[in-house]
């Protein structure tokens, strides 16, 4: 097998049952494990998204987080909500109840709490980030940020400095997931390989 199929974090699309909620995930989860063993690109990333912070070595991942997880985000001292989109998806609505929905991820090192909240065919639900910030961290969370043409921009820079490690190896199967930034709004979808309509 050649191409797209080889790829480490992809995701058959002609499988049947995976709906844009599943295909959305794909590119969350690659993007956690990619941030979980490249520490040097997931500080470069919250930099960008304005989290000022160092994470201490050995901060934890996780993706798809319940509420048993509570109990070490409100500890926290810095709590964070990094919501994650593409820029030509940039409607926002405000859901007033709750669907039962988790946050995508969570980056965690005693001291910083970050959640995750990522967007690719869906918008912007400030309610359900609000649901989050109160159920994690009573109220106290800061959002930021980011959207997915920056987080390709910084993997590119990151895949052609010509460094080598497994985390070099990672970043360079996230690079090849998510294609070149899109050139115009109707183009989002195709962020990432595994986003595309089945056919």
């Amino acid at each position: 097998m050649t191409g797209e199929s080889m790829n480490l974090f992809w995701k058959q699309r002609d499988k049947p049952g995976i709906d844009y909620s599943e295909k959305e995930n794909n590119v969350t989860h690659a993007f956690l494990v990619t941030v979980r063993d490249e520490p040097k690109f997931l500080a470069a990333v919250l930099q960008k998204a304005g989290i000022k912070t160092n994470l201490k070595p050995g901060y934890e991942v996780y993706f798809q987080v319940d509420k048993k997880r509570r109990y070490q985000t409100l500890d926290a001292e810095n709590k964070f909500i990094l919501f994650i989109s593409s820029k030509y998806k940039r409607v926002e609505f405000e859901s007033d109840g709750g669907k039962g929905t988790i946050p995508d991820g969570l980056i965690i090192d005693g001291k910083t709490s970050i959640i995750i909240e990522s967007k690719v065919t869906s918008s912007k639900d400030r309610g359900q980030l609000k649901r989050y910030n109160d159920k994690f961290y009573k109220g106290a969370g800061e959002v930021r940020e980011i959207y997915w043409e920056n987080i390709y921009s910084l993997a590119r820079r990151y895949v052609q400095s010509g460094r080598s490690s497994i985390g070099d190896y990672l970043l360079d199967q996230f690079h090849e997931l998510t294609p070149s930034p899109v050139t115009n709004k109707q183009a989002f979808l195709h962020l990432s390989p595994c986003l595309l309509p089945d056919v």
